[in-house]
């Protein structure tokens, strides 16, 4: 295609010993030694679709087990807090050609998807935190030289409601507190470079 994209792929394996897990438990967390394991695979393509049009597209993989970790009475394997089995984002930016007032406007839309997580080592069902997906879009426009740069942005434009993180408190209030994550913005930025 011209040299107009590019394609990176890696995949990983760790085989740890005595990996630090935190196990949260009412009022503290407990880090806890186990053996664990975490594989997985990250591809990434970026390419100019036109000479005015750019877009990118990641998707990331993996699996993982802490071996034996403390629950209840007993012990279990489990997966590791806050380790989204996928994720994926995208991008595409799109430069108006001509010239308007002076400079260049571009317009950006950009996504990215997390499936769910868990936010307790015992992964238990009031320990999961839902898949979401975020949605932002930017308009700039940016001077001949590069010195002005005017831009507006939306971030998760369609105001998805979701959690960041979680806290067990089961012990204490029989549930867990969640932290919602940041809602719709509106903005916009003037930057100039001396």
């Amino acid at each position: 295609m011209d040299e107009r994209l590019r394609f990176n792929a890696s995949a990983f394996y760790y085989d740890y010993k005595d990996y630090q897990a935190a196990q949260w438990g009412g009022l503290s967390s407990i880090i806890i030694n186990a053996d664990a394991t975490f594989y997985g695979v990250e591809t990434e393509i970026i390419g100019s679709v036109t000479p005015d049009l750019a877009v990118s597209f990641n998707v990331g993989w993996q699996q993982n087990t802490v071996k034996d970790v403390p629950v209840g009475a007993g012990v279990a394997d489990r997966e590791t807090t806050f380790a989204p089995e996928w994720t994926v984002s995208g991008l595409a930016r799109y430069t108006y050609p001509e010239h308007v007032f002076g400079g260049q406007i571009s317009f950006q839309m950009s996504g990215s998807y997390q499936s769910a997580v868990w936010h307790n080592l015992n992964n238990f069902d009031a320990n999961r935190l839902p898949s979401y997906t975020l949605v932002d879009a930017r308009i700039s426009w940016v001077s001949a030289d590069d010195r002005f740069i005017i831009a507006a942005f939306g971030k998760n434009i369609f105001d998805e409601r979701y959690d960041s993180i979680g806290f067990d408190e089961a012990i204490l209030i029989g549930g867990s507190l969640n932290a919602p994550g940041k809602p719709e913005q509106f903005g916009a930025n003037f930057t100039m470079h001396f």
